[in-house]
């Protein structure tokens, strides 16, 4: 009898933590200006694996092209309440997931972003060539510089006041070569 009420207790709160994940994928979040439209591509409930535990995987871009990821340690029981930005390396492009992982593996809620360009499509600065392929390159040399890591920043504690009902007690950064520079 004590098993099986356990057992549903634990299938009630994987539920809720499913169902608030899944809400935010339909929730509106808004940035400082208008112009920086948000739009939540997934967010997805992820079991537990070996080395990393069940978190809410929140995957998006701002406008124009600034992809992110925030990942939520699923559970108001299972967050310690503590934020970590995640910067880049060299000219950014790329989400830094294993950064992210190692925040979430300490029950860390963490956010990263690409900086607005693709560095496997757009390598070096090419990103920051306006052409008639790449008509935002100039607002995607601004987000590479700061924006799009403000913004982020912003996005994540909205997400995360949304997913636990409260807003982080602490927020850090973590980073080297660009992502020092970014976190100034």
């Amino acid at each position: 009898m004590r098993t099986t009420i356990v057992a549903l207790l634990f299938t009630a709160a994987a539920a809720a933590a499913d169902s608030r994940c899944d809400a935010l994928a339909t929730k509106t979040f808004t940035l400082e200006s208008p112009q920086d439209a948000v739009t939540i591509h997934s967010a997805t409930l992820v079991a537990a694996q070996a080395n990393l535990p069940e978190h809410c995987d929140v995957r998006g871009v701002i406008w124009p092209e600034a992809k992110f990821a925030i990942k939520l340690p699923a559970g108001a029981a299972g967050w310690n309440e503590l934020f970590q930005m995640v910067g880049n390396g060299g000219t950014a492009g790329v989400i830094s997931l294993a950064g992210m992982d190692n925040a979430l593996r300490k029950s860390v809620a963490s956010a990263s972003t690409d900086t607005g360009h693709d560095a496997a499509k757009e390598p070096l600065a090419t990103f920051a060539h306006v052409t008639p392929e790449n008509p935002h390159g100039r607002r995607k040399l601004v987000d590479f510089a700061y924006l799009s890591v403000h913004n982020t920043a912003v996005l994540a504690k909205q997400v995360i006041r949304a997913y636990y009902g409260k807003a982080p007690r602490y927020s850090y950064w973590v980073g080297c070569s660009t992502g020092g520079r970014q976190g100034m």
